[in-house]
């Protein structure tokens, strides 16, 4: 365990804090395009200021490819060991990290750029492998740093947030329960061969 982290009392709004100081950490140090999105996006933009308690997965996205090896060496290395990975076989687009302590986990969702849209998996339990796509146009663009607090690293959001979150949660900027999955364009694959082929 790195000694400089800053490692809070395990109660909820901490248990966020120590998640976002251990991926702000972890993926700053990693040559990628990353950023936080879903409903770890919305917390940050709309509920955290509202004093809404953030009580989800943590989801991070990456856009391109990236170490998954040393994706998972890192963020073990601060106890968020790799606790599920999609598809279990080959090389997974989805990757979960749990620490043993934490009811919060970390989702990273490496994205695959075909046809004029980005594309992640987000239902692995169907027979054929779900993928769910986004405009291309909606990540142009760098990536704007967020610091939460002196103590957690940049945390890093995409662009166009407010596009992101009109498209994947239509009427996001109003409180909802129900809002459920993120919206978007939907392609079912039987396997995995050849992805970007196959989802033009």
């Amino acid at each position: 365990m790195n000694n400089n982290i800053f490692i809070p009392q395990p109660d909820d709004s901490e248990h966020v804090a120590q998640a976002v100081n251990v991926i702000g950490t972890v993926m700053n140090t990693l040559d990628v395009k990353w950023f936080v999105s879903f409903g770890a996006l919305l917390y940050f933009i709309r509920d955290k200021n509202m004093g809404i308690p953030f009580d989800q997965d943590f989801d991070i996205s990456v856009l391109g490819d990236i170490n998954r090896e040393q994706l998972a060496q890192r963020f073990s290395e601060f106890g968020f060991p790799l606790k599920n990975k999609y598809p279990k076989k080959g090389k997974p687009y989805q990757m979960v990290f749990k620490h043993h302590d934490i009811l919060l986990s970390i989702d990273v969702f490496m994205w695959v750029e075909a046809n004029g849209h980005w594309w992640h998996t987000y239902d692995q339990g169907s027979s054929k492998f779900v993928w769910k796509g986004t405009p291309e146009r909606m990540f142009r663009g760098d990536t704007y740093s967020y610091p939460w607090v002196d103590i957690v690293p940049d945390l890093r959001f995409p662009n166009l947030y407010g596009t992101l979150l009109d498209y994947w949660y239509p009427g996001w900027y109003v409180p909802d329960k129900q809002f459920g999955q993120s919206q978007g364009k939907i392609v079912k694959l039987g396997d995995l061969k050849n992805l970007g082929e196959k989802l033009k």
